[in-house]
């Protein structure tokens, strides 16, 4: 049985050193830091290509993507910000993968900006342990991107199973990378096209945002996924409801003195507005609506302490009730095309005053 074991042991050293060996040699020369999503490549892409008429970016999940409507937002700020922004949102980006895309657009692309804006979510939300295998989510890793999500996952004062969840998560998504799961289609076999023709949210637009209405049309052939979602929350809108209650019910009584701070979240958050204020960038935090209920004792610390000039609330239930009306929604966590326009006229409005007090 020892011996067994041992062989085991020496099998998996081997085949991670030879993993290892081929993305070192054969697979890092010859990809780009967007290589594992197509999605992220043609909005790098087309930001590198249109960055002259482009100032303000929005980075992050489908809290983005969804919900941001770079035309609607441009025509309520002040004219004399003379914002002309883009929808760099994509499903399921989380914040650790955002900061690495940042990162990476300003140091690699020379992004010329004046403003962005990120969504704050707790680190440990990226990694759902059914999707870590997938090649758009390992593979951005490194080792100290692996470290750091732990690290800051574990800092959290989280229920078990939030932590679990991100432990699983990220350490079965960091050996998928590991062991170059997808890899070798990836670099051996041809290639899927990249050309913007694929992207609805470049060609029809250009701005980069997509609603869920919008892909609901355009995809109704091919998939019945989103007709899934969207019936299942036409059949019970009540998670509008809850999520309204669970926002109340937290601020009843809030003292941000009776929970932990995230002293490691924040600095992340710190690190990224100093890299920003060193390339002219001001970087703005928005919180978001429809929050988990498990998420606002995690997030609401970070918040308070992050600088008052580089934060916006739009989880004021009270200030901006249509974000909790089911005719503004799509499921149970996203806005509707009718609510994005609310949503992105909210922000600008927002923006403006911010912009006042700067």
């Amino acid at each position: 049985m020892k011996k067994l074991a041992l062989k085991i042991v020496g099998l998996v050293i081997i085949v991670l050193t030879m993993n290892h060996g081929f993305y070192r040699f054969f697979v890092q020369p010859r990809v780009d830091y967007t290589w594992g999503y197509d999605i992220i490549h043609a909005k790098r892409d087309y930001l590198k290509h249109h960055n002259d008429q482009i100032n303000t970016l929005f980075i992050g999940s489908s809290a983005m993507f969804r919900h941001i409507d770079p035309q609607v937002f441009d025509a309520n700020t002040n004219d004399s910000l003379g914002i002309h922004s883009f929808n760099f949102g994509i499903q399921a980006m989380f914040p650790l993968q955002s900061a690495y895309t940042y990162e990476n657009l300003l140091a690699k692309d020379s992004i010329h900006l004046k403003y962005a804006f990120m969504d704050l979510f707790e680190v440990g939300n990226l990694a759902l342990a059914p999707n870590a295998v997938r090649k758009r989510t390992h593979y951005w890793y490194r080792w100290k991107d692996y470290k750091e999500a732990l690290k800051i996952s574990s800092a959290y004062d989280s229920p078990f199973y939030v932590k679990w969840n991100a432990y699983v998560g990220y350490s079965i998504a960091y050996l998928a990378k590991l062991f170059n799961a997808e890899l070798i289609e990836e670099i051996l076999l041809k290639q899927k096209s990249r050309a913007s023709a694929d992207f609805p949210f470049l060609m029809s637009n250009t701005n980069g945002f997509y609603p869920l209405d919008q892909e609901y049309l355009d995809k109704k052939d091919e998939s019945k996924e989103m007709e899934m979602r969207r019936n299942a929350f036409l059949k019970d809108t009540s998670s509008v409801t809850s999520s309204l209650i669970s926002r109340r019910d937290f601020f009843r009584g809030y003292n941000v003195s009776d929970y932990k701070l995230n002293e490691l979240h924040l600095q992340k958050i710190n690190n990224l507005i100093a890299l920003s204020e060193a390339n002219g960038i001001h970087l703005i935090f928005i919180l978001h609506p429809r929050l988990f209920k498990y998420q606002y004792p995690l997030i609401m610390p970070i918040y308070e302490a992050i600088d008052d000039q580089h934060k916006l609330n739009l989880n004021d239930a009270d200030k901006f009730k249509s974000f909790y009306e089911a005719k503004y929604t799509f499921d149970a966590l996203h806005l509707n095309e009718e609510g994005a326009a609310i949503y992105s006229k909210a922000l600008a409005e927002e923006f403006n005053q911010l912009m006042k007090t700067k």
